[in-house]
């Protein structure tokens, strides 16, 4: 029975918070040709309110920028605008919000600057009381970590609820109780210590409800991804330590307590997510995978006899209890390409190539009738409809199995063709039984 496989480039995904998303305005100053219609309202009662020469600016959500958002960050049904700016005068961003009062924008209040630089701004309802908090990160001079700051506004005021530091943050309802809190990461690099906190907010107080120790000889962090576990949620994150370095750190919540789920605290003996490339957390099929690296001097282990080019990589996601092997991969290390299949299918795939037909085909090493899958060589950016912006991809080989089909995507700076199934088929060689 043939099976479906998928090969893949590595790419990172994003779990969303569920926050309100940005919308996108030209990259001007103020004082740039104006937008038309309600956009141009909104930067005048901004210029009316500050009476000075200003510069949007534009932090960043998932990835998008933008100088305006919007939310109803006073709970009365109708929805604010913050917009994002900087006098030229200073180099520090403000927070203006503007209100629609008898049908026309007006500034309210500014929020002064916490950092230097606001990178990025989430509104979420943290409290449960209606309105939306509007949660701001920071970055600060001369540090290596960064500022989280919450603000409320309510009757014409702002009021800071929460100020932090941060190295990665997460917006996350973490305990089931239907209201986002703030999975927070923190890196200390001078102390070589670690952590991940999860901090409630209510109407009175901030807390933290639980707190895991990391690995603290990082340099950097990954963004948080989040996603469900029985009865709780897991959080994850790549640490990254020089050298092209990399770790994974996880985290069970789970009756409001902080379980580390993944060993990285002795040096001496690294985790099985330790690895010398930069292979990431990647989601599949639903679920959020963890990649295990295979050690190649393992006793025991039935491995194949790759290339030094290649690794092997149990992609794992975990189920509450323990982490379970979904996907195993052959990651060729110079990060060009991944062929990626069942777990099923370990010890049983060897490969052939056809000369003719320029297809390079994978079945099973103890039935050649029993076909995996097959790769074809296709012209650049043929039938890319299923792939999320094409453009950004030079060259594109078609894998089919019976009638499905999908791709295999490989990334040239120099726009020549770079992965060929020759050279996947000349790095991948498998032990004959």
């Amino acid at each position: 029975m043939k099976r479906l496989i998928a090969l893949l480039l590595l790419l990172s995904l994003t779990v969303m918070a569920g926050c309100t998303p940005f919308f996108a305005l030209p990259n001007d100053t103020i004082k740039a040709p104006r937008t038309t219609g309600e956009y141009e309202e909104i930067q005048k009662a901004l210029i009316l309110a500050l009476d000075e020469d200003i510069t949007m600016q534009y932090p960043k959500c998932k990835g998008t920028s933008a100088a305006f958002t919007t939310g109803d960050v006073d709970g009365d049904g109708e929805g604010e605008i913050l917009a994002f700016y900087r006098p030229v005068s200073v180099s520090a961003t403000h927070i203006n919000i503007l209100k629609s009062i008898d049908g026309r924008w007006q500034s309210v209040a500014d929020i002064e600057p916490v950092g230097s630089m606001l990178e990025r701004v989430e509104l979420c309802d943290l409290d449960g009381d209606g309105s939306v908090e509007i949660i701001t990160g920071w970055s600060v001079y001369d540090s290596k970590n960064y500022e989280l700051a919450v603000f409320s506004f309510n009757e014409q005021s702002v009021t800071r609820r929460m100020t932090e530091k941060y190295t990665q943050f997460m917006v996350s309802d973490y305990n089931g109780d239907q209201n986002d809190e703030i999975v927070l990461l923190l890196l200390n690099s001078d102390a070589k210590t670690s952590q991940m906190l999860f901090y409630k907010l209510t109407a009175n107080e901030t807390t933290v409800e639980a707190s895991c120790q990391f690995n603290g000889t990082v340099t950097s962090y990954s963004e948080i991804y989040g996603v469900e576990a029985e009865d709780g949620m897991c959080y994850f994150a790549d640490g990254f330590m020089g050298n092209g370095i990399v770790i994974t750190e996880g985290v069970l919540y789970r009756d409001n307590k902080a379980l580390n789920i993944i060993d990285n605290s002795s040096n001496e003996t690294p985790s099985k997510t330790y690895r010398t490339f930069e292979a990431k957390i990647k989601h599949m099929d639903g679920k959020l995978l963890i990649p295990f690296v295979r050690a190649m001097n393992e006793e025991g282990e039935r491995l194949p006899q790759l290339t030094a080019q290649h690794s092997i990589i149990d992609w794992c996601y975990y189920n509450g209890e323990e982490f379970v092997t979904d996907y195993v991969s052959y990651y060729c290390l110079d990060g060009s390409y991944e062929i990626m299949f069942e777990e099923e299918w370990e010890n049983r795939l060897s490969c052939s190539y056809n000369t003719e037909t320029k297809e390079l085909i994978f079945y099973d090493i103890k039935d050649m009738m029993n076909e995996a899958f097959k790769i074809t060589e296709v012209a650049l950016l043929e039938e890319t409809n299923d792939v999320d912006d094409p453009e950004k991809y030079v060259d594109s080989v078609r894998i089919k199995t019976g009638d499905i089909s999908a791709y295999f995507l490989t990334v040239s700076d120099e726009n020549t063709l770079n992965i060929t199934t020759e050279t996947i088929r000349r790095n991948f060689i498998y032990r004959e039984n």
